[in-house]
């Protein structure tokens, strides 16, 4: 049996033809299953999909290091450069072909959202506060 949870105006049925005041809406399907899976349906005044601009591409130039042996470390992580923002203010510290670790002490604010096209990001925020705009709101920290 699925299970639905309706935020604000939504119409009767899915996928149908849906207007706010006259304006057809764009419906926005987001799942990581295609249409099998768990979804989330958005309706928007204007596409999601629509590109405003294309930014410089700057390729990520990694360092590889393999140590000899395998032993643990510590990583003093403290005197990390501070700058940036949340993007441009990542710092790799380690990496492998499922996961990358990154630090960030940015200096600046957004004033641009970002989505990564290729991967799931997981965010940790140790310290301070702000808030993360999402196209499912606004998330204080």
């Amino acid at each position: 049996m699925p299970f639905y949870q309706r935020l604000g105006d939504v119409p009767r049925k899915r996928h149908i033809q849906f207007r706010d005041n006259g304006t057809l809406l764009t419906e926005e399907v987001m799942g990581l299953e295609g249409f099998t899976g768990n979804e989330s349906i958005l309706y928007h005044l204007q596409s999601p999909c629509r590109v405003m601009e294309v930014g410089e591409f700057e390729p990520i130039v990694r360092e590889e290091w393999v140590p000899e042996t395998h032993q643990h470390r510590m990583m003093h992580t403290k005197g990390i450069e501070a700058g940036g923002d949340e993007i441009t203010g990542r710092r790799l510290l380690m990496w492998n072909s499922d996961v990358e670790i990154s630090l960030c002490r940015p200096t600046d604010a957004m004033d641009y959202f970002f989505r990564n096209g290729e991967r799931d990001e997981v965010i940790f925020v140790h310290e301070g506060s702000g808030t993360l705009a999402t196209i499912f709101g606004d998330l204080p920290y």
